[in-house]
């Protein structure tokens, strides 16, 4: 469809997994401010680990992935410290 110049609507891009979300005219700001608070809110680590696993997955598959996701979580000590204690202690964790 893109080579070809086609138009199509939001919900037919989110048919075909261009887009993960939809939302109603006007609304795409209120939107995306709420995920950007949401991701803002994550460990960054927790966040780069993440990112990493999709392309890792995507690259060399799930097992490889889950090897990396083993090393980058010894190396990240800290923030599984703090998010465990602040679970523990019913609070936003400090990252």
């Amino acid at each position: 469809m893109l080579l070809c110049g086609e138009i199509f609507s939001a919900k037919d891009a989110k048919l075909l997994g261009l887009v993960d979300f939809v939302v109603p005219v006007g609304e795409g700001l209120s939107y995306a401010t709420t995920i950007a608070n949401k991701l803002c809110a994550r460990s960054p680590i927790a966040s780069q680990v993440a990112k990493c696993m999709v392309n890792a997955a995507e690259r060399e598959g799930a097992e490889n992935a889950i090897d990396m996701l083993a090393g980058r979580l010894v190396t990240s000590e800290d923030d599984v410290i703090e998010g465990i204690s602040a679970f523990k202690e019913k609070r936003a964790p400090r990252y």
